[in-house]
């Protein structure tokens, strides 16, 4: 057999596939006894396809048995083309049946099928027309025959000499070559305004085109909104872009209405959106993105909403991977996760509430406890409806039946999800689709998965009616919509090769080669073949070309919803041959080279759109185009009036403008970041007692200023992105590796600084602390898989004995201090710097004593920063620097006379180290630092950095520009000498910025 089973795809698309095959077969009037009776014909093969006789064999076949399944469920069941079989049977076997009809007029689509032909002949109707587009091509001719016969009238056209360039294209378009030859034929004398071609970058301007054009009519030419057409190459996706470009206010406060012909997919409904997302999480078994995406639309078992980003930090900081390909049961774990989350997390929470105010173990809780309470809060909201979606989930992997989950399905969608007002309802919508469907005995055995993905694709076959036809509403549909209706105007969209007419394809289960052959060996036959399909999509361009009865336009763009850039379509040139329009000498061109086409048609409509937006833009997007190429030399454009006021709104024009002209000046202004006493309200950190500033975030203010500014003063938080469920990403990894080292510091350090054990001995230990400090943690970070716990279980083990190896290996004899000292709680550390008082505050990683004094160390897990004996960096450097300057004051005064950073490395030295000379200037230029960290804080000072390199990877890109390190460059090099901004500029160096850690 040709298609084995074992030789076909185990997808849907396949089965489709087949199961369209068999509905062109039957719509041509074919039986699976037919294929058989031509298989036998065709039993050596046929040239083209040698194959043929087994092709037949095969899906006659699987033909009998679908009917066979089907007719068992509903012996009455019929397919469209076997109900006009059927009824054409019952008219031949009794005409009389048709009589209470009385006499009976025809109009025959494009491509009549044989079901039809055979339906209508035996209706016997006393006129029938059959609706015709150009070009004729043979096979078309061929179906004329056998839908009229030999004996027809072509409709008479209008006699009458065409006066305007459309006239031309009704009569000209697509005609035959030796008629559009003909020197004598009329041709237009130039453009007239009942035709315009079109060309644009992208769909979104093309778009914006359609819009601005369908305003003019309304606005200039009185034209009824039901008067003006859309027509699109296929409904989805531009047919929803071009409704709600339309219906949106930003037209002068003149929003056009829009009737969709075929209506809009119900899934871009906002019912229907969401209940795809929770059938798509269902069927990757709550995978956590998928999971994310859909709990803030879940209702919450308290006030309150649930915000993407704290859905994300519900998943990810429980720990819940949801299912993955290879292990989908773990969507079962999701309720379960949350509720350990949540108890761990209360029990923290409880325990810290308990401790006195000076514990310094409650300060050193202190530093996640306010995150630790909202996360808590959420999961607890959110926990019922996890328990419900984890039980339905459970029941999918189960393999429940369609007709019992689906009701439970809608039972969830109803009770828990946060389901926006019809119209349209979206679950009511599929639930009458799937109420018969459910009751075959077929659809039981549609389980899990399976079922789920039925829901899907059905889900998404669904449309929603938007406007009624007649209404007053911009018609938007497809050349096969438009066919019968006449406009006054009509704008044909996406003229692009490939697009219209679309690219032919070839049936893969029946080729074209074999649908010929079947079509000369059966009287009747009329099986179409891609070249059908092409043909009947050019006779629709056709259709809606002619559908105008005062202007036609035709627009094309260069780059296709796809992102594949296209030429213009045929029907562009065959318009442009229709026409004839003279070039700049007079000559005319029989058939335009694409160099005419583009200066003698898609010129003079792209110039005069151009110009009719810098009139008047028709949508948001064209305005800011204009205002984009305001400075272009081509002066300014006018907007709006409510775009400019008022004046310091946040979208005003005007404010736009005036940040725009102080980016080009050469002084440092409030879009720079020096925002000075207008700021004086601002609550800054570092400047009083109340509120100490950290080591990190002056590594950050020392960096990017103006960064701090955003995210630290601002809070404007970059979106968080998914966390990896391979490894452990930074900064999480960082934390856990100080949660390890601080729990074995912490009940070991004084027995490790006298050395009462081997070192192999202490790696043991420190593995031990590892791995408990991994169990904890893996409660919240997502991890998938055992292969992926495995390898970072043992990357924190390594990682953590090389620490321990670094400490074992320094030269530096220790006595144990402390791990993790905090200091400037409850109140800020006063740390005297240049020009004055810093308050800080913050923790440090080891504090111990020496004989010389004592030992500062912070450990790192990123990249390690080698130096040399002159490399000081502001950036890298600022957090030891701070951590040397406040130790002293924690223990009682004692110099300190070693800071360092130690790093995980497996060979040499693993530590950034300042003593001597060396650490007196690093203190010397950590207080100038610091000072200068002050001053831009004091005055609420905080420029760009003026280094390219630092905004390589910042989230506030977008804000600053790619350009905003080169223009803080050029503007800190024209400060004051003297000035905050002077100062700054000299410590920016192009050096890495250090790890968040």
């Amino acid at each position: 057999a040709y298609l084995r089973p074992e030789r076909l795809p185990d997808t849907r698309s396949y089965a489709e596939a087949i199961a369209r095959t068999v509905g062109d077969l039957e719509t041509a009037g074919l039986s699976p006894a037919d294929l058989r009776v031509a298989a036998d014909a065709a039993s050596g093969g046929i040239d083209k396809d040698p194959v043929l006789p087994h092709r037949l064999q095969d899906i006659a076949a699987l033909w009998e048995a679908a009917d066979a399944q089907l007719l068992r469920e509903n012996p009455r069941l019929r397919s469209p083309a076997g109900l006009l079989l059927a009824a054409a049977a019952e008219l031949e076997r009794e005409p009389g049946l048709a009589a209470p009809f009385g006499d009976v007029f025809t109009l025959l689509p494009l491509q009549p099928t044989s079901a039809l032909l055979r339906f209508i002949a035996a209706l016997r109707p006393r006129a029938l027309g059959l609706l015709a587009g150009r070009p004729e091509r043979d096979s078309w001719r061929k179906l004329r025959d056998a839908a009229l016969g030999a004996a027809y009238e072509e409709a008479a056209e209008d006699g009458k000499p065409p006066r305007t360039e459309l006239d031309l294209v009704h009569r000209y378009l697509f005609a035959a070559p030796e008629e559009l030859a003909r020197r004598d034929r009329p041709r237009s004398s130039g453009p007239d305004g009942t035709v315009v071609l079109e060309q644009h970058p992208g769909v979104q301007q093309e778009i914006d085109a359609a819009v601005s054009w369908a305003m003019e009519e309304v606005t200039e030419r009185r034209t009824p909104l039901e008067a003006i057409a859309l027509v699109v190459p296929d409904r989805d996706p531009l047919a929803g872009l071009l409704a709600a470009a339309l219906e949106r206010a930003d037209k002068g406060g003149q929003p056009l209405p829009a009737y969709v012909a075929g209506g809009l997919p119900l899934t871009d409904a906002p019912g229907g959106t969401l209940l795809r997302q929770l059938l798509v999480a269902l069927h990757e078994g709550l995978e956590s993105e998928r999971t994310i995406a859909l709990l803030p639309h879940l209702r919450l078992g308290g006030p309150g909403h649930l915000s993407v980003a704290d859905a994300r930090k519900v998943v990810q900081g429980s720990g819940v991977v949801g299912g993955t390909p290879g292990n989908l049961a773990r969507a079962r774990e999701l309720a379960d996760r949350l509720s350990d989350r949540e108890a761990q997390l209360r029990t923290f929470l409880e325990e810290t509430g308990r401790l006195g105010e000076d514990d310094p173990e409650k300060v050193r809780r202190s530093r996640g406890l306010k995150d630790a309470s909202r996360l808590r809060e959420s999961i607890a909201a959110v926990l019922p409806a996890a328990e419900a979606l984890t039980a339905l989930a459970a029941s999918v992997l189960d393999g429940t039946p369609l007709p019992k989950l689906w009701p439970a399905v809608l039972a969830f969608y109803r009770d828990w999800c946060l389901i926006p007002p019809p119209p349209p309802d979206a679950a009511r919508s599929l639930d009458e689709v799937l109420r018969e469907v459910s009751a075959s005995s077929i659809a039981s055995k549609l389980r899990g998965r399976d079922a789920v993905e039925y829901l899907l694709s059905t889900l998404e076959t669904l449309r929603h009616p938007h406007g009624r036809h007649g209404e007053p509403r911009v018609f938007i549909g497809t050349g096969a919509d438009v066919a019968l209706l006449r406009f006054r105007a009509v704008r044909v969209m996406g003229a692009v090769e490939g697009v219209i007419p679309g690219a032919p394809r070839e049936d893969p289960i029946l080729p074209d080669a074999a649908r010929l052959w079947l079509n000369e060996r059966k009287p009747g036959c009329l099986l179409a073949t891609s070249a059908d399909r092409v043909l009947r999509e050019t006779h629709e361009v056709f259709l809606a070309a002619t559908a105008a009865s005062e202007r036609l336009a035709m627009s094309a763009t260069r780059q296709w919803v796809d992102g594949t850039e296209h030429e213009l379509a045929g029907a562009m040139l065959e318009t442009a041959v229709a026409l004839g329009r003279p070039g700049d000498g007079g000559e005319r061109e029989l058939v335009p080279s694409l160099g005419s086409l583009r200066r003698l048609y898609v010129g003079p409509g792209n110039a005069e759109r151009a110009r009719r937006e810098a009139e008047q833009p028709a949508t948001v997007r064209s305005a800011l185009r204009l205002v984009a190429r305001a400075d272009d030399g081509r002066g300014a454009h006018a907007v709006h009036p409510a775009w400019l006021v008022p004046a310091d709104a946040l979208l005003s024009l005007s404010r736009l403008r005036a940040i725009a002209a102080e980016r080009g000046s050469a002084e440092l202004l409030r879009s720079d970041g020096f925002l000075g006493p207008l700021a004086a309200g601002l609550a800054l950190p570092g400047l009083a007692a109340e509120r100490g500033i950290s080591a990190s975030a002056l590594g950050v203010l020392l960096a990017c200023p103006h960064r701090y500014l955003l995210d630290s003063v601002l809070s404007f938080k970059p979106r968080e992105e998914r966390l990896s469920l391979r490894e452990v990403d930074q900064p999480h990894y960082g934390s856990l590796v100080h949660r390890v080292v601080e729990r074995f510091f912490r009940a070991h350090g004084e027995a490790f600084c006298r050395r009462e054990r081997t070192l192999a001995e202490w790696r043991r230990i420190a593995d031990e602390a590892a791995d408990a400090c991994f169990l904890e943690f893996l409660r919240e970070y997502p991890l998938a898989g055992d292969g992926a716990v495995e390898a970072q279980r043992q990357r924190l083990r390594r990682e953590v004995g090389y620490l321990v190896r670094a400490e074992w290996d320094s030269g530096t004899r220790l006595t144990y201090g402390n791990v993790e000292v905090s200091f400037g709680y409850p109140a800020a550390v006063p740390l005297a710097v240049d020009g004055g008082t810093l308050h800080v505050q913050g923790f440090i990683d080891r504090l111990d004593r020496a004989t010389v004094g004592l030992v500062v160390r912070d450990f790192k897990t990123g990249k390690q920063k080698a130096r040399e004996e002159t490399d000081v960096d502001p950036v890298v450097d600022a957090q030891i620097g701070l951590y040397a300057l406040v130790a002293p004051g924690l223990m009682g005064g004692e110099k300190v006379a070693r800071a360092a950073y130690i790093y995980p490395v497996a060979v040499g030295d693993a530590e950034r180290a300042f003593e001597g000379a060396e650490l007196e200037d690093l203190l010397r230029r950590a207080r100038e630092w610091f000072g200068l960290a002050r001053e831009l804080l004091a005055a609420r000072s905080f420029p760009h950095t003026a280094d390219a390199k630092r905004c390589n990877y910042c989230a506030f890109q977008a804000v600053c520009g790619t350009d905003g390190a080169a223009v803080s460059q050029r503007k800190l090099a024209a400060a004051a000498p003297s000035s905050v901004a002077a100062r700054f500029a000299a410590i920016q160096r192009a050096t890495e910025a250090d790890d968040a850690d």
